[in-house]
């Protein structure tokens, strides 16, 4: 795992984590990637699954859902005043080809009037894995279980910031990773 920009990463204070989704585990990557404590948002119909409602609470995940995110975008607020690192992935679910998607403004709302700042972030080399929604064809022809995967944070941005902005970071965020990868492996 190649990490970039983490000294991006506030000591203190509360911080918005925002990026693409690519794979089941792009959770364990931002914590392996981070050195602080991150606090999830996910579809509150995962959350509640009884098998696992216990370690995600445990882990403190806020749930959410399309259709009444009031109360969580509340949570994400409260966590953010109290100085809480959050991680929301704006896209609202996996990317089925590695593209960043729209971004849904349930982030923007959430950090309205907090004293938190925005990272933008961007994972590469995790879609067409096994832990993502890649086409089977896809998956057959990346079937190496090693991979090398690299995170990249952006400068803090201003909570403010429009979701076109945010979302246009993380877009430079992804060619950068790319940049690098290809010149690290030309030969």
């Amino acid at each position: 795992l190649d990490v970039v920009g983490m000294n991006n990463i506030p000591e203190q204070g509360g911080l918005l984590l925002v990026g693409n989704h690519t794979s089941f585990i792009d959770w364990a990557i931002l914590q392996m990637a981070c050195p602080r404590k991150i606090r999830f948002v996910m579809e509150r119909s995962i959350f509640q699954k009884w098998y696992l409602k216990w370690l995600f609470s445990a882990l403190k995940m806020i749930p959410i859902s399309r259709g009444s995110s009031k109360q969580s975008i509340e949570s994400i607020r409260q966590a953010l005043n109290n100085g809480d690192v959050v991680c929301i992935f704006p896209e609202g679910r996996l990317s089925r080809n590695g593209q960043l998607g729209k971004f849904h403004t349930g982030f923007h709302r959430a950090i309205h009037d907090t004293t938190a700042v925005i990272v933008p972030f961007y994972i590469r080399g995790l879609c067409g894995s096994r832990v993502s929604y890649a086409t089977r064809l896809y998956k057959k022809i990346s079937n190496s279980l090693l991979r090398s995967a690299s995170i990249a944070f952006a400068s803090p941005m201003n909570a403010n910031s429009s979701v076109e902005d945010v979302k246009q970071t993380v877009t430079k965020l992804s060619t950068h990773t790319w940049m690098n990868y290809a010149n690290r492996h030309r030969n």
